[in-house]
């Protein structure tokens, strides 16, 4: 029932004429069972940026996280990509200045000045609150590409 209603108030806000002269309105502001049903229609990457906004959007999104998904680290050269497996545009990049997210260009999640492994690490942690994860594979790649080691966890 509360779905329900969750959902008429969503389609009150996309088509009622009243909301329609307002392009964008405040999320938090929405009831919390509309924002869940809109987090779970979320992709990996807005969930994880999303959680990075506040202590509270961090808090609902760990409510959510049902799905289980397989973290891909690959090492190349100065950097680390952390991937999900099965996800396409899924993609944080790691390197001695912090993380950040890739969709179209690359978009600063966290600066935290350090060693590359100490971010990679960081990004991990903050997806464990985030996402279920079922596994762990890292990937280390020399500069000749035919030197590929495997981990899988």
């Amino acid at each position: 029932m509360l779905s329900t209603l969750a959902l008429k108030y969503c389609h009150q806000i996309l088509f009622d004429p009243e909301f329609l002269i307002r392009k964008e309105f405040k999320f938090k502001k929405l009831p919390i069972i509309v924002r869940m049903l809109i987090m779970q229609l979320m992709d990996p990457a807005e969930r994880f940026a999303l959680s990075l906004t506040s202590k509270r959007m961090e808090t609902e999104v760990k409510l959510i996280k049902k799905q289980y998904y397989y973290p891909q680290i690959f090492f190349r050269n100065r950097a680390s990509y952390i991937q999900l497996r099965g996800e396409a545009g899924f993609q944080i990049c790691c390197y001695s200045r912090g993380y950040k997210r890739e969709v179209g260009g690359y978009h600063r999640l966290h600066y935290n000045k350090g060693t590359l492994i100490g971010n990679t690490a960081l990004a991990i942690n903050k997806m464990s609150g985030v996402f279920n994860m079922d596994g762990l594979e890292m990937v280390f790649t020399k500069v000749t590409p035919r030197t590929i080691t495997r981990f899988e966890c």
